[in-house]
Order: C-alpha cells, then sequence, then structure tokens
C-alpha cells in the first residue's frame, strides 16, 4: 500500500483553519451589521431631537472606539436576557407553595384592605442569595428578601404602558423612588439609571445604580428587566450623593394584555433587592415583615388608578422611534429604587412566546403549550442522542483510517 502524502496528512489541519476562518468572517459580517443598526439608530434619534443629520461618522468625537462599544453592549444584551429567563423561571414555572418552592404568601394588611379590596393582586415574598449570577457579590451568603407579585389592572395595555413610561407620572404611583437620572445610555432599548429612595422606616435615603433593559414578545408582552450595578462605577455622574448605597439585584417587569378582556392587563413582577451593608438580617426581616403587606399593594392600586384617568395622547405616539426592528411603542416604568423610560419606542421586537403563570391561562391553552414544549424536548433530546451517534461514528472511521496508515506503513518497511 502507498502511503499517505504530507499533503493528506495535513488535511484535517487545514479543514480546522478553513472552519475558523469561515466563523471569524461569520463574526465581522454580524458585526459590520450591527455598525449599520447602530448608526441608523442614532441617526433616528438625532431627527428626533431636531439635530442635523449630516453624513459624518457618527463616532468621529466618540472617546469609545466603535468595537468596543458594540462589544459593550453585546455584554449588557446577554445580561438582560439572563435576567429575563431568570424572572420567567420564578414567574412562570417556580409554584407558589412555601413548602415546596420557599415562597410565602403575604396578605395585603387589614389597615390597607382598600388596596386589594377586589383580590386582584397576590403578591409572595422568599428569601434568596444575591441573584446576579457571576456578577453577584463574591463570598456574599446573606438572604435578601424577593418578592414576586401577580396583578390584574383595569385598563387596556396601550393606555398602562403609555402612562407607566411618562417619566411626569412617576410621582402619582411610586413613593420608594423620590430623585432619579439616566446615567448612560447603552442602546436605544437599554441604559444605567440612577435612583435615590427616601427615609422609610429606620431605612436612611438609598442610592441605586441600575442597569435597565426593555423588549417586546410576539405575543404583545413588554419585559423591563433591571440588575444592579456597582455606584462607584459611576460616582461622578452621581454627583458625589451622600445617601448610603443599596442594591436593586435584579428584578423583571412582565406587562402583557388580557387573553379575555382587551379593556384590562396582566402584570407579573419579580424584584429581589440589597438594601445595603448597613441593614442588618433582622433589622431586614423587620423591615420586610411591616413593608410588604403594604407597599407592593398601595403601587398597584395606585398604577390602576391613575392610568384609568389617563388619556392616551395621539400626536405623542406619532413621535416615537420608527427605526427598522424596533417597536414604535412606548415603554419602560418605574420600580424599587430605579426609573427607566422609553416613551419614544425603541423596544427590540424579537421575542418569543412566553410561558405563563398558572393562575394566568386557561387550563386547555395551559396544557397545550405544555404538549407543544415537551414535543420541543424531545425532538431536541432526539437530535442530540443522533449528533452523539453521528460523532462516534465519525470517530470510528477516524480510528480505521489510524489503524489502516499504521499497517500500510509497516507493510512498507517490511
Amino acid at each position: 500500500m502507498v502511503s499517505s502524502s504530507p499533503r493528506q496528512q495535513q488535511k484535517p489541519e487545514k479543514e480546522s483553519m478553513d472552519v475558523l476562518m469561515n466563523h471569524a468572517l461569520a463574526e465581522l459580517r454580524g458585526m459590520r451589521q450591527e455598525m449599520s443598526a447602530l448608526r441608523k439608530d442614532l441617526k433616528t434619534m438625532k431627527r428626533q431631537l431636531g439635530q442635523e443629520d449630516d453624513d459624518d461618522d457618527d463616532f468621529a468625537d466618540s472617546p469609545v472606539p466603535l468595537l468596543a462599544r458594540i462589544q459593550k453592549q453585546r455584554e449588557w444584551d446577554k445580561v438582560g436576557m439572563e435576567i429575563e429567563q431568570w424572572a420567567e423561571k420564578i414567574l412562570f414555572e417556580e409554584g407558589s407553595q412555601e413548602e415546596e418552592d420557599g415562597w410565602k404568601e403575604v396578605k395585603c394588611s387589614k389597615l390597607c384592605s382598600q388596596y386589594n379590596k377586589d383580590g386582584n393582586i397576590q403578591c409572595y415574598v422568599k428569601w434568596m442569595k444575591d441573584s446576579r449570577g457571576e456578577l453577584a457579590t463574591k463570598d456574599d451568603e446573606e438572604l435578601y428578601a424577593c418578592i414576586k407579585l401577580y396583578a390584574t389592572l383595569d385598563s387596556p395595555m396601550e393606555q398602562v404602558c403609555e402612562y407607566l413610561s411618562d417619566a411626569d407620572s412617576l410621582p402619582d404611583y411610586n413613593d420608594i423612588v423620590v430623585k432619579h437620572q439616566d446615567l448612560e445610555d447603552i442602546t436605544p432599548h437599554s441604559k444605567i439609571c440612577w435612583g435615590q429612595s427616601p427615609k422609610i422606616l429606620f431605612i436612611k435615603p438609598r442610592d441605586f445604580v441600575t442597569f435597565c433593559h426593555h423588549r417586546w414578545l410576539r405575543d404583545g408582552t413588554q419585559v423591563v428587566v433591571n440588575q444592579a450595578c456597582d455606584p462607584d462605577d459611576y460616582a461622578d455622574a452621581m454627583h458625589q450623593s451622600k445617601s448610603l448605597k443599596a442594591f436593586a439585584l435584579r428584578g423583571a417587569n412582565f406587562i402583557s394584555p388580557h387573553p379575555d378582556d382587551p379593556n384590562k392587563t396582566r402584570f407579573s413582577l419579580v424584584a429581589h433587592a440589597n438594601p445595603g451593608p448597613d441593614i442588618s438580617p433582622w433589622m431586614a426581616r423587620l423591615a420586610v415583615k411591616n413593608l410588604v403587606p403594604i407597599e407592593p399593594f398601595k403601587l398597584f392600586h395606585k398604577i390602576n388608578k391613575c392610568v384609568q384617568s389617563h388619556e392616551i395622547d395621539p400626536e405623542r405616539t406619532q413621535m416615537v422611534n420608527t427605526s427598522p426592528g424596533r417597536s414604535n411603542r412606548p415603554g419602560g416604568l418605574s420600580q424599587m429604587g430605579y426609573a427607566c423610560f422609553w416613551p419614544k419606542g425603541g423596544g427590540l421586537k424579537e421575542g418569543f412566546l412566553h410561558a405563563h403563570h398558572p393562575d394566568q391561562v386557561d387550563p386547555i391553552e395551559h396544557h397545550k403549550m405544555e404538549e407543544e414544549e415537551n414535543q420541543a424536548d424531545q425532538q431536541q433530546h432526539t437530535d442530540q442522542q443522533q449528533q452523539h451517534t453521528d460523532q462516534q461514528q465519525q470517530q470510528q472511521q477516524q480510528q480505521q483510517q489510524h489503524a489502516d496508515e499504521e499497517n500500510s506503513f509497516e507493510a512498507e518497511n517490511e
């Protein structure tokens, strides 16, 4: 037998180089598309602000190189998706039983029963470690209160979203944020925000620095997620505030159209917070015991009442963002420790149908969705098995080829 030539021996290496080159080219093409989309977004924002739209490089005067900015945007978008997946699991997959999943239902205080007289608000609390995944504070074993809440608002979703996206509406419903400011615009759908809370019980005013991100799912749901940032990274922008630090560790808001009544809106929320290193565990539990039976119910009672008296402004809806691939719907809101608003739109329209909470879906529809999810899981399992089989066959072929080459080499030497 003839031995394999050096060119044949180098073929696998050449093929691996071709694969790497293809991946690199695909990555460059993707970055080029992102750069083009980003330029279009910036030009659209300039036109909306009444600035001249010239043909100069949008990033000519930027201190941050374009590629570094795109990389930063990718990293934050990845964080946004991680938060959303975390929140979906808590809100729509986990149960609400204390014995099973650790969630304890919190009833509205009898002294404030008017906040939930129709029983449209359900609230639960659970004590958890820092939920920020890889970005969590190292060696922090402390447990912090996490709240999840489900509410039904007596107004159409379009009316709810427009009202909440207006920064001027904040004082009407949220007593926990008294000051707020945008610190950094990352993309048209995400930003870093500063918020300040007032003194609450024995807890002094707090500064929150929070990443906020929003997008729209295919079923019409608006998703606004948040995660705490390090305030020291934005000390200059905060004008050296002397307030103590607190952290809106992770949170999410799912605002969805009601499936049975177009004049109502469903709201699902999860909020996990660290009140600050100066608050001891027993003080934190005391604050939660006194505040959670009141504040979440008061918040949504006020939102529900204020939205009903709000009238949609047709002129405002004509001014919203019209960039390709982005929603023209106003978005954003204010929650515990943060305020983020996109009144002119800009949220990404990409999305997927999310699972619903069992209490907020028709049983037949829920069963159908479970069947579809099971079929998808089975198909994925089948594909993985087939891929594993193909890999084994490929390895066997490579081993056989190697054995044939060795036999050929030995035969030539003889």
